[in-house]
């Protein structure tokens, strides 16, 4: 009995070791399939015992009666397994007892929490086999876990936006080229020997005088250049800076220029008369005082004059309107600095203060400033006068 239940605790080990590698192997092969996931019902079927040796066949001794069958005692503790004895010589085969009824099976035990993996130990010596176990009974499949959400995609960044294309600089004016030398007499052919060295080469003629170079004025190639880009409309590279008295990209004439002459204020000819007009009207937007050297940009009071005055024909209406012979517009009604440049340079641009011209400031509900022939000052709101548009590069 000692050794029975020894040979059926080996037999548990490996029957749970058969049923843990045929479960992996299911898995494993629906990972093959593509499924990525187990949804499949995975049958879990316990090896059979091996068979146990067959004994030797001893003499038939003749038959007895069947004795009754005892009733089971009940199973006693385990007690430690004892040394086994000598094995007994083979008795004469008695006759087969009947079929033992099959027991029920007890319900299988809730599967523990998998437990750490410890490291694996020594292999143990094998047991002796002990007899087939009965089939345990195949457990329910657990339910499998839901499938995490996707994320959501991250959107794609935006392009960034491509640099404008520089104007490709005109070519400059090619040299002429030289007049062609005249050719050399060409020398006179040896006689035909008997096959051997070559003959020597005729003398070469002398060679031709070398043209004369072209030449090439820098302040003359580089003006040509920035000509081109001013007949184009476009804005001047850093090779063709602008200085006041110039006519602008614009088509106006230069009055202001930075440090590097690439950009600056250009101003175009005289309209109107018009009136500043909206008066008796305050627009905090374009008023200036000399205390206070904000709103000096006069692009963006012509805007804030148009959007507070809806008066049709004023100044600043009429220089927002107007558009240059090479197609420029953004012209708009100078302010007080603007007016200061181009007193500053009249005598290099010519420019008529005298006339009078309105700038887009504001002084007070009736009166605004403009530029005259004693600088700048103030102008009647109602009265017309000249508008002289400025455009900005």
């Amino acid at each position: 009995m000692k050794n029975r239940i020894r040979m059926g605790t080996v037999l548990t080990l490996a029957l749970f070791m058969a049923v843990s590698l045929s479960a992996g192997t299911a898995f494993a092969d629906n990972d093959k399939k593509g499924k990525g996931h187990h949804d499949d019902v995975i049958t879990i079927v316990g090896p059979a015992g091996p068979q146990g040796p067959i004994g030797l066949t001893g003499a038939t001794g003749a038959t007895g009666p069947q004795g009754p069958i005892g009733l089971t005692g009940a199973v006693g503790a385990t007690g430690p397994a004892g040394p086994q004895g000598p094995t007994g010589l083979t008795g004469p085969q008695g006759p087969a007892g009947a079929d033992g009824a099959v027991g029920a099976t007890g319900a299988q035990g809730p599967i523990g929490l998998t437990g750490a993996t410890g490291p694996q130990g020594p292999i143990g010596l094998t047991g002796p086999q002990g007899p087939a176990g009965a089939d345990g009974a195949v457990g329910a499949t657990g339910a499998q876990g839901p499938i995490g959400l996707t994320g959501a995609a991250g959107t794609n960044g935006t392009n960034g936006v491509d640099g404008a294309v520089g104007a490709t600089g005109a070519q400059g004016p090619i040299g002429l080229t030289g007049a062609t030398g005249p050719q050399g007499q060409v020398g006179a052919n040896g006689f035909d020997g008997a096959p051997g060295a070559q003959g020597p080469a005729g003398p070469q003629g002398a060679a031709g005088p070398v043209g004369p170079s072209g030449v090439i004025d820098p302040a003359a190639l580089n003006a040509a250049i920035c000509g081109l880009y001013d007949a184009a409309g476009a804005a001047r590279p850093g090779i063709c800076p602008y200085a006041v008295g110039d006519t602008g990209p614009g088509g106006g004439t230069v009055f202001y220029v930075d440090a590097k002459g690439t950009h600056g204020e250009e101003y175009g000819p005289e309209l109107g008369p018009a009136p500043w007009g909206c008066a008796p009207l305050n627009i905090p937007a374009v008023f200036f005082a000399s205390n206070n050297t904000t709103n000096i940009d006069g692009a963006a009071n012509t805007a804030a004059i148009m959007a507070a005055c809806a008066d049709p024909g004023i100044a600043a209406r009429l220089a927002d309107a107007y558009v240059s012979p090479n197609g420029t517009t953004g012209w708009f009604l100078p302010s007080v600095l603007e007016g200061n440049r181009m007193i500053a340079t009249r005598l290099q641009t010519g420019v008529r203060v005298d006339h009078g011209y309105l700038l887009s400031n504001q002084y007070g509900s009736t009166y605004v400033y403009g530029v005259g022939n004693n600088g700048v000052g103030t102008f009647n709101q109602y009265t017309p006068a000249l508008t002289v548009p400025v455009h900005s590069f």
